[in-house]
């Protein structure tokens, strides 16, 4: 009978990437090689500790939630314990019996509104830039129509000629801005 456990890992933040996807891969292997499966695998990444363990300040964090037998961390544990790379783990029973069913229709929703928040995410991204764009383009515009206030308007042209240079100027920047913004 397999039962469900959250598993984090909490790795030192000073060692290099492939030293801390194998030691990952050790204890995913371990867990399997006991009778278990990896349901998912969540990567936190990098963060700042509490507190320093092991004069450390950053660990590199890892989530795991796992059905396997009762008795597999007795021989993980201790490995995890003295594990020079792990900084700190914390196991977590979070079911006695696992359903495979309710796993397999979980791992779908899960999928469907990551799915649907990545359409979402993109809808939101292109109609920022389509507001950026108009905000861009009546920017340009106001410059443009003092420019042709300038141009047209004073007659005195000391004047003229300053807020004629002053519109080019604005013009210009706003030209700019917009073409770095595309």
């Amino acid at each position: 009978m397999l039962r469900e456990y959250e598993l984090t890992l909490i790795t030192s933040g000073q060692i290099p990437e492939s030293q801390r996807a194998e030691v990952y891969t050790k204890y995913e292997q371990m867990v399997t090689a006991a009778g278990g499966s990896v349901l998912t695998k969540d990567e936190w990444g990098l963060m700042k500790l509490a507190h320093p363990i092991q004069k450390q300040f950053r660990g590199h964090y890892m989530c795991y939630r796992l059905a396997a037998p009762p008795d597999v961390f007795t021989g993980i544990e201790p490995k995890l314990r003295i594990d020079p790379a792990v900084l700190r783990y914390l196991k977590i029973k979070v079911s006695d019996a696992h359903d495979a069913e309710h796993w397999a229709a979980e791992l779908s929703r899960l999928a469907a509104t990551a799915s649907d928040s990545i359409d979402q995410a993109d809808n939101q991204s292109q109609l920022d830039q389509h507001q950026d764009q108009h905000q861009d383009g009546d920017g340009a515009k106001e410059a443009e129509k003092q420019l042709t206030t300038a141009l047209m308007g004073d007659s005195d042209s000391s004047t003229s000629a300053a807020a004629t240079e002053e519109a080019k100027v604005e013009a210009t920047d706003k030209e700019e801005a917009k073409a770095g913004v595309s």
